[in-house]
């Protein structure tokens, strides 16, 4: 029998994290006193926004790794441990988003 096996190969940049890091230090660098009273409320509903699409991009990437086995593969007890190990978030955190 044979078997054709062909593998996608996906570069990850992973400038992209950085440069998410340096967009939120930018934006927390901004002195709210500075802001117009409109601009304050279109800077809390873009924040908002994007603050979903950020909890979003966690729970696919969490969905990924608890579908890999990731948390198995070091020994944790379930994922959410793992999740709060590695990255210092609350315990029901992990496990309600």
């Amino acid at each position: 029998m044979f078997s054709l096996v062909i593998e996608r190969t996906f570069v990850y940049d992973m400038n992209v994290s950085l440069l998410l890091s340096d967009a939120v230090d930018q934006l927390v660098g901004v002195d709210v006193g500075d802001l117009a009273d409109a601009a304050l409320g279109v800077e809390l509903r873009e924040l908002c926004r994007a603050i979903d699409r950020l909890e979003h991009r966690r729970a696919v990437l969490i969905t990924a790794i608890h579908g890999r086995g990731i948390p198995d593969g070091v020994g944790a007890v379930s994922t959410p441990a793992w999740v709060q190990h590695e990255t210092g978030l609350p315990r029901a955190t992990p496990a309600t988003h």
